[in-house]
């Protein structure tokens, strides 16, 4: 108990969501489906028209994020192929999130201010960034150095988002906006530091093996 069989039917592993079903119980990825499911949901109702287009790029790209990841958690169990495949989608779709969060800050940001070419420029990069990080996640990275790898692609491409938001910052003249920009940057940062942190050094779980299996691993925080 506590991991689902290997090479389970795609049925079984759909079933596994339950885990309070008959003949189910919890295991290593029921917290990862539950914590995932609900923020697709979230974002996906973002997705409509009445929207500003910038929020529509990022909520469209997180929803399709969290969407890939929950059923990559819930369907890896199927086979060791499947579940290589569906976490590599897993991680191109971190990156996708991550060059539309970059690109709809650079449009906002640069189109108020009329620098057209320097907008197209940055967003020329952040696809450029976007492709190595995909790049990235299909060259055959082995499991013990995908982690650090992985997270420094994605720090690289998060920069640049990050520099636009800097930026913003330090130009911008009405204090409110300034106020609010500034805000969700460090919170942002923090957060991105501190999921990171987890990410690449396996905390808590690598202090206790065996007792974060259910809940409570890094990827979980």
């Amino acid at each position: 108990r506590g991991y689902r069989r290997a090479r389970a039917p795609l049925a079984s592993c759909a079933a596994s969501a339950f885990p309070f079903a008959p003949g189910q119980c919890l295991h290593n990825e029921t917290c990862n489906v539950w914590t995932h499911a609900p923020v697709f949901l979230y974002f996906a109702r973002y997705c409509r028209a009445r929207y500003h287009p910038a929020t529509r790029l990022v909520a469209g790209a997180a929803a399709l994020t969290f969407g890939t990841s929950t059923y990559a958690h819930l369907m890896c169990a199927h086979s060791k192929r499947a579940a290589c495949d569906l976490f590599r989608a897993d991680k191109s779709c971190i990156a996708l999130f991550g060059a539309a969060a970059s690109a709809a800050c650079a449009m906002v940001h640069f189109t108020a201010r009329g620098e057209i070419k320097t907008r197209n420029a940055v967003l020329l990069g952040m696809a450029a960034a976007f492709l190595k990080a995909c790049h990235g996640t299909y060259t055959g990275q082995t499991a013990g150095d995908s982690q650090a790898k992985t997270l420094a692609i994605f720090v690289a491409q998060y920069s640049l988002g990050f520099l636009v938001c800097c930026r913003e910052v330090l130009t911008q003249k009405d204090a409110n906006t300034r106020r609010i920009v500034l805000y969700h940057v460090l919170m942002s940062a923090g957060c991105a530091l501190a999921g990171g942190a987890h990410f690449a050094t396996f905390f808590p779980e690598r202090l206790a093996p065996g007792w974060c299996d259910a809940i409570g691993s890094s990827h979980n925080v």
